[in-house]
């Protein structure tokens, strides 16, 4: 049974970040059953729900959006190995993006 079902078409930047990746997110970090990482995780979300909002377009939703269902499909498969492959390429391609594009 999935974690959580994404359905993808063609979405609204804003009703994006709300619904799509709050969910995704919270999702990976509550089945990590790791306290410090929840209490993190809910304490930056408030700080960079703004920022990643505003410069949410379709492309970039689109892109984002197949990004996080492989690393839910890896995590239900239960294959942790490619799950983690898939947050670190995910998390590495964030990080060189807020390297170039200033907040």
């Amino acid at each position: 049974m999935p974690i959580v079902t994404i359905t993808v078409r063609k979405p609204k930047s804003a009703e994006f970040k709300r619904n799509v990746l709050d969910s995704v997110h919270e999702a990976l970090v509550e089945a990590s059953h790791n306290r410090a990482l929840i209490a993190q995780f809910r304490a930056i979300a408030v700080v960079l729900e703004p920022v990643y909002g505003r410069r949410t377009t379709d492309e970039v939703a689109k892109r984002v959006i197949a990004s996080h269902k492989a690393v839910l499909d890896a995590v239900g498969a239960r294959d942790a190995e490619r799950a983690c492959a898939l947050m670190r390429r995910r998390l590495q391609a964030v990080r060189a993006k807020q390297l170039i594009k200033p907040v």
